[in-house]
């Protein structure tokens, strides 16, 4: 990964993520393997079918899966601009303000300063309070664009500030795409897991499902949906500085947020009931400012 100007924008470029070539010195390197060609459906494919290869095709190059939810996100303002690509090589507009909190250590000193005094550190360099319930407007609007979404469900599966950035107008930018995941992907995965406890059934860094000890195998079903994840990580950083007057009710809205599971049946009105209720409750208050 690295820093570039495309024409007049500065941008970040990336290359060849989801292949790292090791070969001992003094080796003749493997040559490079080029992915099949995608083979048309025959007359009579039914679309069912159809989805199957296109989605073996997809899995081929996650490179290309990457890009590809990139494009599709960038629609809804959620990720940066997609500049252009040549090969395997692609470019993205460069996001001034990251990661989410603006301020992350050197990592030298990551291992030995307290999480604790870390996370205050972090909150010296937020915005200021509206500006701040803006960029969360935006990622509850990420989560709510890929919950059964145009395209899909999806999962997020490492929520943490750090994959995230925000522009000068204060408008959130998931800059690292690679931790989303399409939801029949996730579901094939860890159904095939085997598991004695819970811990052996987790997905990327945080999308956990159960444990079926009779049968030692992982649940389908995520314990926790993107949205109580995502209220975990605004939860410091959208009570620090809030108004007093609506304090209480913002809290108590977050805590009902992060006490979602992945119950299929009512979860779904539930997660939209609570989900209208925080960006109505955040757009109350910044409507009438000039951050909004």
């Amino acid at each position: 990964v690295y820093t570039g100007g495309w024409g007049d924008h500065s941008g970040i470029i990336r290359c060849r993520l989801g292949e790292v070539v090791h070969y001992e010195l003094g080796e003749e390197p493997e040559p490079r393997r080029e992915p099949p060609v995608f083979d048309k459906p025959n007359r009579g494919t039914s679309v069912e079918k159809f989805k199957e290869m296109l989605l073996n095709h997809l899995k081929i190059s996650s490179v290309f899966i990457e890009v590809l939810l990139s494009l599709l996100l960038q629609d809804r303002g959620h990720t940066p601009r997609f500049l252009g690509y040549c090969g395997d090589l692609y470019m993205t507009e460069r996001i001034p303000n990251a990661p989410l909190y603006g301020f992350s250590l050197p990592w030298p000193f990551v291992s030995w300063v307290p999480r604790g005094l870390q996370r205050t550190m972090d909150q010296w360099f937020t915005p200021s309070w509206p500006r701040k319930a803006k960029i969360s407007m935006g990622m509850l609007e990420l989560v709510e664009d890929i919950f059964h979404g145009t395209y899909g469900s999806f999962l997020i599966c490492d929520l943490a500030a750090l994959h995230f950035s925000y522009t000068d107008r204060h408008e959130l930018r998931l800059t690292n795409t690679q931790v989303v995941v399409p939801e029949e992907e996730f579901r094939r995965t860890i159904r095939v897991l085997k598991c004695e406890t819970d811990a052996d059934c987790v997905y990327g860094v945080d999308c956990q499902t159960s444990c079926d000890r009779s049968e030692k195998r992982c649940r389908e079903e995520p314990v926790q949906p993107n949205l109580a994840k995502a209220c975990s990580v605004l939860k410091d950083y959208i009570l620090r500085g809030v108004p007093s007057e609506m304090r209480e009710e913002l809290e108590r809205q977050l805590y009902a947020c992060m006490a979602l599971r992945g119950n299929a049946g009512q979860m779904n009105m539930e997660h939209s009931l609570i989900l209208n209720n925080l960006k109505a409750l955040l757009w109350k208050r910044i409507s009438h400012t000039k951050d909004s």
